[in-house]
């Protein structure tokens, strides 16, 4: 039969007509409603005057070709507003799997706005290839079967529940999965999972927050007692459903009611075998509510989630008290080998950071004779001209001393504005040195105060000093205080011995026969010696012309031509007064 093009072109007019036909109707014909749900949530509902699904073509390279009117809606997009790629992504959680749905054929789970979704991406043929990208607010229902209709079934979302929670120990990855697939479950505006701390009756909390530079990130708070609707929840361990947490009903829960902005309500103890690990609490500050289903499924994920945040915290405990065995058997190690304060206080610094994950630790001790504590160098996060120069005074009787001597712990969340700091000297230091969150742990020995550890900023800015750490500083300082103790007595013996010694040397210099340039020579060396001083010279006052010269043979450390500026000076000069000659002290 001889080549027709026009049956060939109605041919291939024929086929596409059929291939977009059915593509159309696939995607018209996504189920939104099952029959086995009878109360689907607000935000499962298909918006009112427009299509159930969310629709976006992204061509080849990333630029957004299409975005129809429910995804215009769901994203917040203004009229006419032509959307990028890397816009819709910032408003996704995961937004890098968001990213690679839109660059390839693929199926994802997201939460757009605190709301779950789930999206579909298909490649569509054409002059330039592009992909589609169809999402659609997920039915959930807790049957046990596998759903025909594609709803997210209670197998299906226990098996991803528990798959992604477990890819990571790590505690802070946990909590971070456990948060982010329930936003992925169920609409949230507030979600918070809170660990509960059994010995000091208090939760920590974990959710997230979202900073103009930082991006979002997990945020860990101050461990607090239980309050409003989680005191529920600790004292009776049972869960909490509010569709309506403003007008709650039961007269059992006013004492718990909170005055927020709070609209529905859901909280869930955290328990593995009658023991609270801590809460899982989601809240809707809208117009929409929780649904019965919304809370069943909360209840059915809260059983891996508290195996796993129990984990993962048991986890983190070990590894950290093994960093603490560690450490201190390391400082066990040093504090035997130490014989110099110089070294001790080296080989302390050097082995204490690892225990305290913060940026400023060292030692303060107490001069008698200045009646002064002096940091030792070195002092982790300050220059060692800085250290030198680190000296809080301790007036008779003042409150400073007197904190001193009673060995008060002192800590606080910042330093540079704290009250009680500034009362005893330490607030210009804190605010030249930037110190937030510090703490002073006295070194005691025998009874008797030495000076105190001190630590500061701590690397994460919103952590707080906790009763564990608080007892790791508390044990390190008890055995270092001794140690210190003694390190510091034997380093004053030596000192008088060497200046006993020197004194003998002197004496017994200017009794023997050497010339008088040769004793002063000799005795000048001697000083320098014990000292340590890095020069050294004699002058010599000459009081029928009024001036005091360099005697050139008692020169230590310098030349005589370096010395021509120092060679003499007349009484009768400002300086004169204030060397030891002029003052006589």
């Amino acid at each position: 039969m001889p080549f027709n093009p026009v049956l060939l072109g109605i041919l291939l007019l024929l086929i596409g007509a059929i291939f977009f036909a059915l593509l159309w109707g696939m995607l018209r014909l996504i189920p939104r409603l099952r029959a086995g749900r009878t109360v689907p949530s607000a935000a499962s509902q298909p918006k009112a005057g427009g299509p159930e699904n969310a629709v976006i073509i992204v061509q080849l390279g990333g630029r957004v070709e299409y975005v129809n009117a429910a995804a215009r809606q769901w994203f917040n997009l203004r009229e006419g507003e032509q959307p990028s790629l890397e816009m819709l992504s910032n408003r996704i959680r995961s937004s890098e799997e968001f990213l690679k749905i839109c660059a390839a054929e693929g199926q994802a789970r997201f939460s757009l706005n605190g709301r779950p979704l789930e999206c579909k991406s298909y490649a569509v043929p054409g002059p330039v290839p592009s992909l589609l990208v169809a999402m659609n607010r997920p039915e959930i229902t807790t049957g046990a079967g596998m759903s025909e209709d594609g709803s997210l079934t209670a197998l299906k979302i226990l098996t991803d529940f528990d798959r992604s929670i477990s890819v990571s120990l790590d505690f802070p990855a946990t909590v971070q999965a456990i948060l982010e697939n329930v936003e992925q479950l169920v609409p949230v505006d507030a979600l918070e999972v809170k660990l509960w701390d059994a010995e000091q009756e208090g939760l920590t909390s974990y959710r997230f927050v979202t900073g103009p530079r930082s991006g979002r990130r997990l945020e860990r708070g101050l461990l607090q007692p239980p309050a409003g609707y989680t005191s529920f929840l600790v004292q009776n361990r049972t869960p909490l459903y509010l569709p309506d947490a403003r007008s709650p009903g039961d007269e059992a829960l006013k004492p718990f009611a909170e005055q927020t902005a709070t609209r529905s309500f859901v909280g869930l103890p955290l328990m593995v075998n009658q023991d609270l690990v801590g809460t899982l609490e989601a809240a809707l500050t809208g117009a929409e509510v929780y649904s019965p289903e919304d809370f069943e499924v909360l209840q059915l994920v809260s059983g891996p989630a508290a195996v796993a945040l129990r984990n993962a915290s048991l986890l983190e405990k070990e590894q950290r008290r093994a960093v603490e065995l560690s450490g201190l058997a390391e400082l066990a190690r040093v504090l035997g080998l130490a014989r110099d304060s110089s070294d001790l206080f080296t080989h302390l610094v050097q082995s204490l950071a690892p225990l305290f994950d913060v940026k400023t630790l060292g030692f303060l001790l107490y001069n008698e004779n200045k009646r002064a504590l002096e940091a030792q160098v070195p002092f982790t996060g300050m220059p060692p001209q800085v250290v030198n120069l680190y000296h809080v005074p301790l007036p008779v009787g003042s409150p400073a001393e007197e904190r001193f001597l009673k060995q008060v712990t002192l800590t606080t969340q910042n330093a540079m504005e704290d009250e009680v700091w500034r009362e005893i000297g330490f607030q210009d230091y804190a605010r030249a040195a930037s110190w937030r969150d510090s703490a002073l742990v006295p070194l005691v020995s025998s009874g008797r105060p030495l000076g105190y550890l001190q630590i500061a900023n701590h690397n994460n800015p919103e952590a707080a000093f906790s009763a564990e750490e608080m007892r790791l500083l508390n044990i390190v300082a008890n055995q270092t205080a001794p140690i210190i103790d003694n390190v510091t007595l034997v380093h004053q013996a030596r000192q008088r011995t060497q200046r006993a010694e020197t004194l003998r040397r002197i004496v017994s210099l200017a009794a023997s026969s050497a010339t008088l340039d040769e004793v002063l020579r000799y005795t000048v060396q001697e000083m320098a010696r014990l000292l340590q001083a890095d020069l050294g010279a004699l002058f010599l006052l000459d009081e029928s012309r009024g001036v005091l010269r360099l005697h050139d043979e008692s020169l230590f450390g310098l030349t005589p031509d370096s010395a021509d500026p120092l060679r003499h000076l007349f009484v009768d000069e400002t300086q004169f007064h204030f060397s030891v000659t002029g003052s006589r002290h």
